[in-house]
């Protein structure tokens, strides 16, 4: 393995909301889809006081920084939902030295470990051939991601539910994708079961972390 720092762009909007009906929430987010990719990890995040527009993290091996490079504003769709919708930067450094520097990162500053428990979905871009991909495809293929994650930071604290969509594509078209996927998707599923998706809890990781902290 060697050292090496990928750029992404994407385009998101995200709704969290404290959790509850876990199992109608999964079902919900299923629909007569086929089962979606699962995953458990923990991320551990630099807690930055009164920030939500930048993130830092332990991924994996993965150091990572993510910045908000640009906000569309609000979006409504027909369905019923609202949300802010972003444009974000994320530098993501693998390095086998990152071991390393781990004890020298971690004693600067307060990291908070949390732990997801994601489905995930992906689908195509356009909005002529609109569908679900296989999870072969590469996270960085031109299209969007949704999923449905249990975020969970102690024993000690409630866990929270996020929905969210990214947008990904090389070019600039990111928040045409994103749009043309939020609109598929609602008009095949609306709104998750007793939770309104408004401006009101359209957050960002940085931002839920500075709501909670």
């Amino acid at each position: 393995m060697t050292d090496g720092i990928c750029l992404f762009n994407t385009a998101e909007i995200r709704w969290f909301w404290p959790e509850r009906n876990v199992e109608s929430m999964q079902s919900w987010f299923v629909g007569e889809g086929p089962m979606p990719d699962s995953e458990i990890r923990t991320d551990i995040y630099l807690v930055l006081p009164g920030c939500e527009t930048t993130g830092v993290k332990l991924r994996n091996k993965n150091f990572e920084i993510k910045a908000l490079a640009e906000t569309a504003g609000s979006c409504f769709w027909p369905t019923g939902q609202s949300g802010v919708l972003q444009r974000w930067v994320k530098w993501s450094l693998a390095s086998p030295k990152l071991p390393i520097l781990l004890d020298d990162l971690l004693s600067v500053g307060i990291w908070q470990p949390v732990t997801k428990e994601r489905l995930l979905r992906k689908f195509t871009a356009c909005p002529e051939t609109f569908a679900e991909k296989g999870s072969a495809h590469s996270d960085r293929e031109e299209g969007c991601s949704v999923e449905l994650t249990r975020v969970t930071m102690d024993a000690r604290q409630p866990s929270w539910l996020t929905f969210g969509f990214e947008a990904f594509e090389p070019n600039a078209k990111l928040f045409d994708i994103l749009n043309v996927a939020v609109g598929h998707f609602f008009r095949r599923h609306g709104s998750p079961p007793g939770v309104e998706l408004s401006e009101a809890n359209s957050l960002s990781y940085p931002g839920w972390l500075k709501l909670i902290n």
